[in-house]
């Protein structure tokens, strides 16, 4: 299977906004992040997303796997060193 993941993210005003996307399997990474330009996989991802007025804006990935545990798979997300933000992924049909 192969997930697409939203990161969306709002700033009230002119902002960069440096991003960690990781992944969980309990104590392990839980597949890889495709990064969609040049297909390199990595299990986490950094960037920043810049603002130059209050906005909301969307980093869209793609996670792949191998899969070692597919039912117990956990995005984490963390904006400019701040907490740590989780969803478990669904599978939907």
């Amino acid at each position: 299977a192969t997930y697409f993941v939203y990161a969306t993210m709002t700033a009230d005003g002119p902002v960069t906004a440096a991003y960690e996307i990781s992944s969980t399997a309990g104590q392990i990474a839980a597949g890889n992040f495709e990064d969609l330009d040049n297909g390199v996989l990595s299990p986490t991802v950094s960037g920043t997303v810049v603002f130059d007025q209050a906005d909301t804006k969307t980093v869209h990935l793609r996670f792949v796997g191998p899969y070692p545990y597919p039912d117990d798979i956990t995005v984490v997300l963390r904006v400019n060193g701040g907490e740590f933000h989780n969803t478990k992924l669904s599978c939907q049909e």
